[in-house]
């Protein structure tokens, strides 16, 4: 059972190793297909995600690593749902969209965000793998 767990683990975190390398390799054209610029971010935040999870699979992280994950991407997503003056627009990350003539900086904002969250649960999934198998 155990043994089970640990193989659909690292299975998993070979799985998202890739999803996150993928999401970081659609970065590299934000800048020319959006005209938005601050494509060096989120092709860092995918990279370092995609490295945790590969490294994970090889062998457990600190739990803090895990935990300051965690809270960067919850701090982000909450930054990331404020308009230009500060106001939380939480229903915000249910706006997206896919067509390139519509992405705005308001329809980009739930992509963002969006983005944000499943690096914030993946990071709570493997914290909490960590945890569990210390116990």
């Amino acid at each position: 059972s155990q043994y089970c767990i640990h193989i659909n683990m690292k299975i998993a975190c070979y799985i998202l190793t890739a999803l996150f390398v993928l999401f970081a390799f659609w970065q590299i054209n934000d800048a020319t297909q959006y005209g938005n610029h601050d494509n060096w971010f989120w092709l860092l935040l995918y990279a370092a995600t995609a490295v945790i999870s590969f490294l994970y699979a090889r062998r457990p992280l600190p739990l803090a690593l895990l935990t300051a994950g965690i809270g960067f991407s919850i701090g982000a997503c909450l930054f990331r749902l404020q308009d230009a003056v500060g106001n939380f627009d939480l229903m915000g990350i249910f706006r997206a969209t896919a067509i390139p003539e519509k992405m705005t900086v308001a329809t980009q904002q739930p992509n963002e965000a969006g983005g944000l969250l499943v690096v914030e649960v993946w990071f709570g999934i493997l914290a909490w793998h960590s945890h569990r198998n210390k116990n």
